[in-house]
């Protein structure tokens, strides 16, 4: 593969770098096996066709770069030959020369700009070749396939400079995709597609092509005779065709029996099928629409008084529409229709005002709940204060009957836990006011034991 060096080789090259240099590739994991690099290999050819080019037809970029000679007479379409005349194949692009072929010095304005114009347009094309070459057997050797399969491909002082595409592809499937037993059974039972009626029928037919060479590729037997026996067994499993349709397929003689004319000849019916199911809905759907609308616009024309629209008809009642065509004068159908869509923004309007009250009365009980909350916890914090209140003044109250109470010159707390007696005067003590009882005065020795310390005899 020729160097991108030069001052037009490399901006090209930046320019498709830019435009294919992070497309999405597979990595293949561990060794590559004939499936992973055909995927790689169709990724690829996808890749390199969505560069274009006038080369090769001018129809599929730079696939070429991609697919053999019977490959890419297949995809292109043109058979062995293009329409030009010229031999389809897959040759790459050779480096144009430095003074394009033709020019003189004595030839007119015109031919020159004729010459310098498709030398400029050659050497565009073979300048993206090199880039679109060089940028995907990069991607292959460095982020795609582990180093073991590749590394002998390396050379001194140019790594893989004089690699392609094709040269890459082809190392990976002959020396390292080990064809197993269990690889053609699967390739085998892979061959059998069903179709499922709902994918395209043309892209069923791709999916077939695509087995059939993946079974050629590692030796399983996948005859055209096979593949469209295949095919039509399909064709009648999805019961998409009638009797007719099927029996004139059955009457081919052998030679029309061909995978080509199979394709032809349930592509055509296929997509006539389609065509006809899709105007069908859209006539249901029309229908529908249209009977819809009038049955709505009739009802609403009786619940509200619709302006007087002529004598030929009351206020309260509307006639169907198809009356209404025959009868009415053009003005008085133009004030129809003006009503109608006044009920229908009327509609409108109210649907809008409910939609908004809905939201209001939400939020609202959104607030409220949210005020029930805190009411209910405030609710609780303050029967919280209460009863630790209770408890505190029950304490101070009771007491322990050993002088834990606050000093003070009526002795309160003592006797029983609860139990406080009237204000009166001891008889003991001889104090007025006091809340406890002649025998449990400390002034009696027989409670010289509940004496607090702070307590002194009075003199």
């Amino acid at each position: 593969m020729s160097s991108t060096t030069g001052a037009t080789g490399a901006s090209v090259q930046e320019s498709i770098r830019a435009q294919i240099g992070t497309s999405a590739i597979d990595k293949i994991i561990g060794q590559p096996t004939t499936t992973s690099v055909n995927n790689l290999k169709e990724q690829i050819a996808k890749i390199a066709a969505s560069v274009k080019t006038t080369k090769w037809g001018g129809r599929h970029g730079y696939l070429p770069l991609v697919l053999d000679d019977t490959e890419w007479q297949t995809a292109s379409g043109y058979g062995a030959t293009l329409p030009s005349g010229d031999p389809n194949n897959t040759d790459r692009l050779t480096r144009p020369p430095l003074v394009p072929v033709g020019l003189t010095n004595t030839m007119t304005i015109t031919a020159r700009h004729a010459i310098t114009s498709k030398d400029d347009r050659d050497k565009a094309d073979f300048w993206t070749q090199e880039a679109v070459d060089s940028i995907i057997v990069d991607r292959i050797v460095t982020e795609i396939i582990d180093a073991p399969y590749v590394e002998e491909l390396e050379e001194d002082y140019v790594g893989y400079a004089n690699q392609t595409i094709k040269t890459v592809l082809a190392h990976l499937k002959t020396t390292w995709c080990t064809v197993t037993t269990l690889e053609k059974k699967q390739a085998a039972e892979q061959f059998q597609i069903k179709w499922n009626g709902t994918t395209h029928i043309t892209k069923y037919a791709r999916q077939l092509d695509k087995q059939q060479k993946l079974c050629r590729d590692i030796g399983v037997p996948a005859h055209d005779n096979q593949k469209i026996q295949i095919y039509v067994e399909q064709m009648y499993a999805c019961e998409m065709f009638d009797d007719k349709e099927m029996t004139e397929w059955e009457d081919k003689v052998t030679a029309d029996k061909t995978w080509a004319i199979a394709k032809t000849y349930f592509e055509k019916l296929y997509r006539s099928k389609a065509k006809y199911s899709e105007e069908r809905a859209a006539r249901a759907g029309g229908f529908d629409s249209a009977n819809s609308l009038s049955d709505k616009t009739r009802a609403a024309v009786q619940q509200n008084n619709p302006p007087s629209i002529g004598t030929a008809y009351p206020t309260s009642f509307m006639p169907p529409a198809s009356v209404m065509t025959d009868t009415i004068s053009p003005a008085d159908q133009k004030t129809y229709i003006e009503y109608t869509n006044s009920l229908e923004g009327a509609l409108e309007e109210a649907k809008e005002h409910v939609a908004a009250v809905t939201t209001d009365r939400d939020r609202m009980m959104e607030k409220i709940n949210e005020q029930q909350k805190v009411m209910m916890e405030q609710q609780k914090q303050f029967m919280q204060m209460m009863m630790n209140a209770g408890m505190g003044r029950a304490t101070a109250t009771e007491g322990n009957g050993k002088g834990a109470g606050k000093p003070d010159d009526t002795n309160a707390g003592r006797g029983k836990p609860g139990k406080l007696v009237p204000a009166r005067k001891c008889g003991v003590c001889g104090k007025d006011g006091v809340r406890h009882k002649d025998e449990d005065c400390w002034e009696n020795e027989a409670n010289a034991d509940n004496r607090p310390k702070w307590w002194k005899r009075k003199e």
